[in-house]
């Protein structure tokens, strides 16, 4: 842009109109004393010609003080960084737009403020005259912008340093801002999350929950929830507050929110309370267990005692009153002993043959006839208890079992004798054998005191004495869970029932060997 001096003319002739000049037909002074803009007019030497009264203000000095005064002499600091400039326009008669000087001035003494320029050179025919420059004081502004820039990095900053997600959204719901957080929980770019709403991101279920608080939040809500989604390497928790945000006018609505992924800490509690469980469990079952171990070693103390003091006391007749005892005398001490010695011989070996089980010694398990083990062991329950009578229903056509014989006798001695100690001495014992689903069932079947349903569910458990029978029936409570052990060993399964019209049967089952199937 260039001006001809043709619409300034009088400013070639002199200073003191200059500031009246008239171009065709307009006002030119008045235009330029109106201008938002300082505006200077300047010779060659530098010699103000025209001042305005925006111009006039930057520089400190009222305009009539400027006329026919040198740059040099008004405003020292601006003459040494636009000289070369002034004398490049005059040079080339080009202009020279958007440069920024710095000096200080009159009306700021001891600042140095920040003055934007635009040279334009004033034209007479073909020759470079006076120059026009635009003055604009941008120092204020420069301060607001550097502070501005310096709020919007601290909180940039502040933003991305939180250690979980913040972000903005507006009026409809979409994405203003989200820091570095938001965006690579996300996994998305800024260009790619703002402009967004929930609905292109979440499902549709969440995203209308976060809709709904969104909305409460621009309503003047501050809301404090805990919610979940669904991440690639699983469910995520997080705690979030959502909280109104002012616009720049009253009519703008803003919805801020931060949200905190607790996840781990969701399952450190999680875990710490599931271990916190485990531990109430264990301390509870180690205490159940101490009880039943003191009173185990109390029942055994007692089981044990019972057959010793006898055995002690028969074996103590017997030797000092050897040769005056008489040969019934004798038998029945004889007998008292081969009882107990017998009692205390089957306390011991069902205590052994529990240890073994416990020990996780495999069973090896053999073609088994259960009918021979039956009879064995009846025959042996009959000579000790000859009062006692005993019935035995087998089959011809006995299938051959698989399992350990001596294990099977050690079931059928705890059984029958559990059916012999809860029953009257005369009613009989009867013991059934039969091919089942499970392969040989073996039933023992008395008519005794019976069972409750409490106790049929705790029989086999070690140690287990019922209510019913414990003060007036010795025993350890160790036979069934013996039995138990031996027949699960074994591939079988035992149970218990009350018989209808009294009594208790008790059964076990082993399979049949593979050659038989």
């Amino acid at each position: 842009m260039s001006i001809t001096l043709t619409h300034f003319g009088p400013l070639a002739e002199g200073q003191a109109e200059a500031a009246g000049i008239l171009a065709p037909e307009v006002l030119v002074g008045e235009a330029l004393d109106n201008a938002s803009l300082g505006v200077v007019i300047v010779d060659r030497e530098g010699r103000y010609l025209y001042v305005n009264a925006v111009a006039a203000a930057v520089n400190g000095l009222p305009r009539e003080a400027h006329i026919g005064r040198y740059v040099r002499d008004v405003v020292p600091d601006v003459w040494r960084n636009v000289v070369k400039l002034h004398r490049k326009v005059f040079e080339t008669g080009k202009a020279v737009d958007g440069a920024t000087i710095e000096g200080e001035t009159r009306a700021h003494p001891g600042q140095v403020r920040s003055i934007q320029i635009r040279y334009h050179p004033i034209f007479s025919g073909e020759e470079v005259k006076a120059v026009a420059v635009y003055l604009n004081d941008v120092t204020e502004t420069q301060r607001a912008e550097t502070a501005r820039r310096g709020v919007e990095t601290r909180f940039l900053s502040f933003m991305n340093n939180l250690p979980g997600g913040a972000w903005m959204k507006d009026q409809d719901g979409k994405y203003v801002f989200a820091n570095d957080y938001m965006l690579q929980a996300n996994k998305m770019l800024p260009d790619v999350l703002l402009g967004k709403t929930d609905a292109d991101l979440f499902p549709q279920e969440a995203a209308r929950q976060f809709q709904e608080d969104d909305r409460q939040a621009r309503e003047g809500q501050v809301l404090r929830t805990m919610d979940s989604l669904l991440r690639d390497d699983g469910e995520h928790r997080y705690l979030v507050a959502k909280f109104p945000v002012a616009g720049m006018t009253g009519d703008e609505k803003y919805a801020g929110g931060i949200s905190i992924d607790i996840t781990d800490r969701v399952r450190t509690e999680e875990a710490l309370d599931q271990r916190s469980r485990h531990l109430e469990r264990a301390l509870a079952e180690l205490a159940e267990a101490s009880r039943i171990k003191d009173d185990f070693l109390g029942m055994v103390s007692h089981e044990l005692r019972t057959p010793i003091t006898t055995i002690l006391g028969n074996a103590s007749v017997l030797v000092r009153r050897q040769n005056t005892l008489s040969p019934g005398e004798r038998f029945e001490s004889l007998s008292d002993l081969f009882v107990d010695a017998k009692r205390l011989n089957q306390i011991v070996e069902n205590l052994l043959v529990l240890a073994r089980l416990e020990s996780g010694k495999e069973v090896e398990s053999e073609p088994a006839l259960v009918s021979r083990a039956i009879r064995r062991v009846l025959r042996e329950a009959r000579k000790s208890n000859p009062g006692r009578q005993y019935r035995f229903h087998g089959v011809s056509d006995e299938p051959i079992a698989s399992g350990v014989e001596p294990y099977i006798d050690q079931v059928m001695r705890n059984y029958l004798s559990n059916a012999a100690k809860f029953s009257n001495s005369g009613t009989r014992i009867d013991v059934t054998l039969r091919p089942c689903a499970d392969g040989v069932c073996v039933r023992v079947l008395d008519r005794g005191v019976g069972l409750a349903q409490d106790d049929i569910e705790h029989l086999f458990e070690p140690f287990y004495r019922s209510e019913k029978t414990a003060d007036t029936t010795g025993g350890v409570g160790i036979g069934l869970t013996v039995c138990k052990r031996l027949i699960e060993a074994q591939g079988g399964r035992v149970w218990a029932s009350a018989r209808p019209g009294g009594g208790t049967e008790f059964g076990f089952s082993v399979p049949i060997a593979r050659d038989e199937v």
